[in-house]
């Protein structure tokens, strides 16, 4: 008969350890995956939002009330968007040109973009 000793004790607390490990770090990505997701949707959505405001101020006519519709706060699915328009900036060299920065924040997040407009005669 072959001399069998079998586990050690050893060996079993390194393959629990081992397997504690392998499961901590799947859980970690994993938690992270979904909070990468969740911020991914909501910028989606400020980005969607931005767009919109964008649309809107292009087909405005360029009368004076330049950004007078534009909502303070809009609600894409379930995350509520504040949205802030600066005033158009005339660019220099073109008056029928003006600069607008449109800022939407979410949470502690917040999406910036410019656009240039023609104002129409």
């Amino acid at each position: 008969m072959k001399d069998q000793r079998g586990f050690l004790l050893i060996d079993v607390l390194l393959g629990c350890l081992l397997l504690t490990i392998a499961l901590l770090s799947s859980g970690f990505a994993f938690q992270h995956s979904v909070k990468a997701s969740a911020y991914v949707e909501n910028y989606n959505g400020a980005l969607r939002v931005a767009r919109q405001v964008a649309e809107a101020l292009r087909t405005n006519d360029g009368a004076q009330s330049f950004i007078a519709n534009i909502p303070d706060q809009v609600k894409e699915g379930n995350m509520l968007y504040d949205v802030k328009v600066s005033p158009p900036d005339i660019v220099a060299g073109n008056e029928s040109l003006v600069a607008v920065t449109i800022n939407v924040s979410w949470g502690t997040d917040n999406l910036t973009i410019a656009n240039y407009y023609y104002l129409k005669p």
